[in-house]
């Protein structure tokens, strides 16, 4: 009883703090499945990394998610940075927006929509765009279908924004029908209002 007690509280342990009489024959932990055999401990030890890797990566989703509508939806409407068909577009959906109101657009509203289009980076041919679809609009239908199938919906919504009269009631309800058309979430409508409504 005496040795056993020795034993156990360390009276035989080696000089480097193993105590051999309190550890299990190798045999017996890897028949128990307890034991880390070499391709277990290469696993184990590439597991911190694995660890930091997907610990990284979470925080960079975390990260995109907190800030998903500074990336889907546009800061700036920069007609620059976009190609030539959705420029396009984008003037043709001003002249509609235009349109919407009770009473056929004025020259000082077609001169405002000039000078915004000039603004954000328009050239003569989207003047021009804007121009012929004042004088002659194509089908609602067929123009926002264009405009989702380019991906641009919250653009279009900005560029509305940018030449609807919010005091018409008209113009309200044509660019509520546009928030909806383009599935824009509540939270960017009220971004994008605040950031371009006139």
């Amino acid at each position: 009883m005496v040795e056993l007690l020795k034993r156990l509280i360390g009276a035989a342990r080696n000089r480097d703090g193993q105590a051999e009489a309190l550890e299990p024959e190798p045999g017996a932990m890897a028949a128990a499945g307890g034991a880390a055999g070499p391709a277990q401990r290469s696993r184990l030890a590439t597991r911190p990394e694995a660890i930091l890797q997907e610990g990284l990566a979470a925080k960079v989703l975390h990260g995109w998610l907190g800030n998903r509508q500074q990336t889907l939806y546009p800061l700036v409407l920069n007609l620059r940075n976009l190609g030539e068909r959705e420029r396009a577009l984008l003037a043709e959906i001003m002249a509609a927006t235009l349109a919407a109101g009770r009473t056929p657009p004025s020259e000082d509203r077609g001169g405002a929509a000039r000078r915004t289009l000039a603004r954000l980076g328009a050239g003569e041919g989207e003047v021009r765009r804007l121009d012929a679809a004042l004088e002659r609009p194509r089908p609602v239908r067929d123009l926002l279908a264009d405009i989702q199938d380019a991906g641009i919906g919250p653009h279009a919504y900005a560029a509305s924004l940018l030449a609807a009269d919010s005091r018409e009631p008209a113009s309200r309800a044509w660019l509520g029908y546009l928030a909806a058309r383009f599935a824009l979430p509540p939270e960017v409508v009220v971004s994008l209002d605040r950031r371009y409504r006139q």
